[in-house]
Parts: structure tokens; sequence; C-alpha cells
């Protein structure tokens, strides 16, 4: 078989997700936001407006991946994160927190939906797309090194808590987050997103809507995927507190996440191992499962630091390998050439959905958070009343 220009697409993407992922702050971003003078509230607050960026710019964006190719958005995302970051520095009220998260989630539209849209318009080139799970795994899994790192060295460099760390760490990742734009710039676009530059925006648009309304089984795969997710995403930004109340210390905070991070490195490499034995959609299941009982556990066991930690890793990994398997049966569903726009619609049932979520917890949040993970365990439960089926070849 002869080669394709865009066979190194999914290896330079890889890198490109390896070099960003090096976020010095991570580790303790939630109480550098807390030492600055947020609450509990603010912090859902800045979720509400990362995902109204979201809803507002998902459409835009993917119109434009479509339109422009998606070396152009991903360099146009990458930036954007890079000046979030900087905002970050200056931060020393609610609204400029606000706004450096706004700009994050405009940097995600630039990515949401054409990411997986070019690594499957990649591989479809070589005939190689039943292989997307496999390699979008992989491609996950390029965070999670870089991640160790960046946990290691910025739970000791943090140790304090106090201003000059925090700020030296968002400087660290400032730079890391500059290299993917360079790597960006040696990815081919794959033919079909060469041919779509010739269509019309409002026509990718006007697709998009179609692909959705003609495939409700896509729409219930959908559901069920973002109603666990979300509960996943909100209790990432809450388990750094969680584990200061229960008294941990900062450094071994570290080396929670250090072990998150390995754990998820090797369990994502390994991911098609686990599928050829068990089927994706029952894996899914599985997943989602264990995901209840981990809320089910912070909820009824709110002191034990076991418990805890069982919950940690049972929510944070097994809702990581969820995404890879549905990547694989959403895109099955989609037809080439308005990808990136389809997906990126599906995003914005998303941020509507996140919006509403988020400000109901917002309500009840400063309440404790056995109120937030109880609001959680609900949404997993709505979440598996979707059914998931996998697309029958024609």
């Amino acid at each position: 078989m002869a080669k394709s220009l865009t066979d190194n697409n999914p290896k330079l993407f890889f890198w490109a997700k390896f070099f960003g992922s090096f976020s010095f702050i991570a580790p303790v971003i939630t109480l550098f936001m807390l030492h600055r003078g947020l609450n509990y509230s603010d912090l859902l607050i800045n979720l509400i407006f990362l995902v109204v960026a979201m809803f507002i710019f998902e459409v835009p964006t993917g119109m434009f991946a479509d339109r422009f190719g998606p070396k152009a958005s991903f360099i146009a995302g990458q930036l954007a994160f890079t000046i979030s970051l900087t905002i970050l520095i200056f931060a020393n009220n609610p609204l400029i927190f606000y706004l450096s998260w706004t700009i994050v989630g405009l940097g995600i539209t630039f990515f949401s939906g054409a990411d997986e849209s070019f690594i499957y318009e990649s591989l479809k080139e070589s005939k190689k797309e039943k292989q997307m799970s496999k390699v979008w795994a992989k491609i996950t899994s390029a965070t999670f090194i870089p991640a160790i790192v960046g946990i290691i060295i910025g739970s000791i460099l943090g140790k304090d808590l106090i201003e000059k760390q925090f700020v030296f760490l968002i400087l660290l990742t400032i730079i890391s987050s500059a290299i993917p734009m360079f790597i960006f710039i040696f990815l081919k676009n794959p033919k079909v997103h060469i041919k779509s530059k010739e269509v019309g925006m409002f026509k990718h648009l006007n697709q998009g809507f179609k692909t959705i309304k003609s495939s409700p089984s896509l729409l219930f795969v959908f559901f069920h995927e973002i109603l666990i997710f979300i509960p996943t995403y909100v209790f990432t930004e809450y388990s750094q507190p969680l584990f200061v109340e229960l008294g941990i210390s900062v450094p071994t905070l570290g080396i929670i996440l250090a072990v998150f991070s390995l754990v998820s490195f090797l369990l994502l490499r390994n991911l098609s191992r686990i599928t050829d034995k068990i089927s994706g959609i029952k894996l899914i299941y599985i997943c989602d499962f264990i995901i209840f009982l981990g809320f089910a556990g912070l909820i009824f066991f709110t002191n034990s630091i076991i418990i805890s930690l069982l919950a940690f890793y049972s929510i944070k990994l097994l809702g990581l390998i969820r995404s890879p398997i549905f990547s694989q049966i959403k895109n099955d569903y989609i037809p080439s050439g308005s990808r990136s726009t389809t997906l990126s619609l599906l995003s914005v049932i998303d941020s509507a959905f996140d919006v509403i979520i988020l400000l109901s917890l917002s309500l009840i949040a400063d309440v404790g958070l056995n109120l937030i993970f109880i609001g959680c365990l609900f949404l997993v439960l709505i979440g598996l009343l979707f059914p998931i089926r996998i697309k029958v070849s024609s």
C-alpha cells in the first residue's frame, strides 16, 4: 500500500499533545485560585464562563476547521491557551479569572471536533479508520507522562502555596504551551479537508444538522457520554480541596496525581488489549457502574481517606478510558466532509447541558462538597438511561 502524506499525522499530533501537556501549575491550580480570593462558587462560575464560550464558539470554529483545515485551527487554539495562561499571572479578581477561562473555552473549541476529525480522516486515507479507538487512546496517553513531570515539579515548587511560587509555575507552563504551535506547522491536512475548503462554511453547517437529525442513535450515544462525563469533570475541579480538607499535604497530593497519570498512561497505551477481550460497549457500562460506586462512596464515607482515594482513581481513570471508545462509535456515524462541524454541533449541545448543570451546582456549592457529589451521582443515573448502539456497516 502506498504511503499517504497523512501517515505521520497521528505521531506528530501525539508529540504536540506531549509537549503541550507540561502543566506545572495543574497540581495546585485550584489552590492558586482560592489563594487569589476565589470561593467554591467562583470555581464553578469559572467553568460556566468556559462552557458558555464553548457554546458560542463551537460551531464557528468547527466551520473554520472544515473551511480552512484543522492545522490552522490547532495553531489558533494553542495560541488561545497560551494567552489564557498569561492572563492568570495578572488575575487578582474573579472577573479576570472569568476572562482567562473564557479564552480557554475558545481554545478548546478550535480543537473540539477538529482533532478527532483530523485523526479519523488521516487514518481513513490509509484505510485504517477502524483503528481510531486504539490510535486516539495512544494520543490521549501523550498527556500523562508530562503530567507526571508537571505534577511532581509543581507540587514541590508550589508546596508552600505562596505567590511567587504560583507565578513561577505559570511561567513554566506558558513556555511549554508554546511548543506545540511549531509542531503543528508540519501536519498535513487530509485530502477531504483540502476538498472541503471549496465548500461554503454554511453548507458544512447544514450537512452537520442533517447528520444529527438522521441519526437518533448517535444522539443517544452522545447523551450517554456527556451526562456521565460532566460529573467526572466536576469531580476533577473539587478533588484538590477534597484532599486538603482530609489533611493531605500538597507534596502527597502531587504523588497521588502522579500515580494517576502513570496508571492512565499505561491503561490508554494498552486499551486495545482490554477491548480485544471486552467489547467497547460492555466496557463502557462497567466503567459507568464503577463511577457510580465512586460517587456513592464519597457521599456515604465523607471523612474516609481510603474511600476518597479509591473514588478518585475509579472516577478519573474510568472516566478517562471511556473517551476513545466513544470517539470510535461517534465518528463511525458521521460522514466525511463536514465531520468537524458535526462534532462541534454535538459539543454545542454538550455546552448547553454544562451551563444548566454547572449553574445548578453553583447554587449549592458553598453548602459543601457532599451536596455536589450527590448531584453528580444523580447525573450518572440519568446518563445510564440512554442506550449505546454501534453503527452497522451498510
